[in-house]
């Protein structure tokens, strides 16, 4: 009892001051295999690979890297992925020789304990923990593993609950910033409409203005025809008059010379009557 309560204890310390998923799931891992006393041990979160979920490996200890590296497992897939679908675990003291090797100095050595244990966290398995070991594992250390399970479960549930959070967080926030950089956008067009408009409108008023200076303008013109005409109808009758004045005059000086001449004319017989009448006169004097 005091060996589970001293490992939840600090087990749970490491789960609680974690800052670094990664180096969480590798201390998680090689903390349990050195407490357990075990020999290897993987992990496997839980995630999603299109429609399918997938057992991802994320911290393995003392396992030959090349043949885990990148490793992920398909739900229902061999005995981590029907640990998955079952959601129980699975204890194994006859592991088969092709399973898993346990490699040491002295060589490859197939381990005599393999223990799989789904970590659950409100009936969803979050991940899966498999320990392997050359000596079997006693009653009280796999109830130890899968009590501890809830707490990694929770942990593991945790973290992708923060990180769709802060993937969510990012997405709003370049969404947010795409928006603000559309609403400055949509803002400028906005006001080079306004702007647009405004000088189309100055435009507008400014011919109009001038068709209105045209109109005023065509009306005075208008105004200064017609008095031109009427003063053209006054000269031209004005004109017309002393036209009529003029050959009026000349008719009377016309007839004031006739009469003229009639008047010399009378003069010159009256004079030469005159000097007819002169000179009987002195012929008759001079006979008597």
């Amino acid at each position: 009892r005091n060996w589970s309560s001293q490992g939840l204890a600090t087990f749970n310390d490491i789960l609680r001051t974690h800052e670094n998923t990664e180096h969480l799931y590798n201390n998680i891992l090689s903390g349990l295999i050195k407490h357990l006393g075990a020999n290897q041990g993987a992990l496997f979160i839980t995630g999603e690979e299109g429609n399918n979920t997938v057992l991802e490996l994320s911290a393995y200890y003392a396992y030959e890297r090349k043949k885990y590296v990148n490793k992920k497992i398909k739900a229902g897939e061999g005995l981590v992925g029907q640990a998955y679908l079952e959601k129980e675990t699975i204890y194994l003291t006859e592991v088969p020789n092709q399973y898993v090797a346990i490699t040491s100095g002295l060589g490859e050595a197939t381990p005599k304990a393999l223990l799989i244990v789904p970590l659950k966290y409100n009936e969803e398995v979050q991940g899966i923990l498999e320990i392997a070991s050359f000596h079997p594992f006693p009653t009280y250390q796999i109830s130890f593993l899968e009590k501890l399970g809830e707490n990694i479960a929770a942990a593991i549930s945790n973290t992708k609950i923060n990180s769709t959070t802060k993937k969510l967080l990012k997405e709003a926030t370049e969404y947010a910033e795409q928006v603000r950089s559309q609403e400055e956008e949509l803002r400028q067009n906005l006001e080079e409409l306004q702007a647009t408009q405004e000088a189309h409108m100055r435009a507008e008023q400014e011919v109009k203005a001038s068709q209105e200076l045209l109109l005023k303008k065509l009306e005075e013109l208008e105004k200064v025809k017609k008095l031109m005409e009427e003063k053209e109808v006054q000269l031209t009758e004005a004109l017309e008059k002393s036209k009529q004045k003029t050959l009026k005059f000349k008719n009377q000086m016309e007839e004031l010379d006739l009469e003229l001449e009639k008047r010399n004319s009378e003069i010159n017989m009256l004079k030469r009557t005159i000097e007819e009448l002169k000179m009987g006169n002195q012929f008759t004097s001079s006979n008597n």
